[in-house]
């Protein structure tokens, strides 16, 4: 598996809208809520916290660690989608903390907050940005980026 470092400066990120607890749903691995919303930001000084990605070796799933990550520590991960095969695809999902978000749950600019314990205060923010539904040619590619943000 290959490694990406991401980033070279800090951030830090907060949410313009919040949530309540009962936005929040249980999926047998966390909690989820999804809301419409952006985030502010202000660059640091710091160079404290940084992540890496990398692709599963079957290439069916993208992951991010982030080390050393403190509250508002944002990182942007960007992933392309090639579609190598003959006939055109389409992607009709993304499954976050084992949650299917489909295109009618995410819009553009929504905001997923992710609690693991179920206690209305979340750790993780992920700010997804939508190419779900959308047609990847046969020899085409698609990239998007989102954002990750410790809470």
């Amino acid at each position: 598996m290959k490694h990406r470092h991401l980033g070279e400066k800090n951030k830090n990120v907060t949410p313009i809208a919040w949530l309540s607890c009962t936005d929040f749903k249980y999926t047998g691995k966390g909690w989820i809520a999804v809301i419409d919303g952006d985030l502010k930001m202000k660059d640091l000084d710091k160079d404290i916290a940084w992540a890496k990605a990398w692709i599963s070796n079957d290439k069916h799933t993208a992951y991010v660690k982030i080390h050393n990550g403190y509250p508002g520590y944002e990182v942007t991960p960007s992933l392309e989608i090639k579609n190598v095969s003959t006939i055109p695809v389409f992607l009709d999902y993304y499954i976050v903390n084992g949650t299917t978000l489909t295109k009618e749950e995410i819009k553009e600019n929504n905001i997923v907050f992710l609690n693991a314990d179920g206690d209305c205060k979340p750790e993780v923010l992920i700010q997804l940005y939508d190419f779900l539904g959308e047609q990847i040619d046969p020899g085409q590619g698609k990239e998007r980026s989102w954002r990750i943000v410790v809470l």
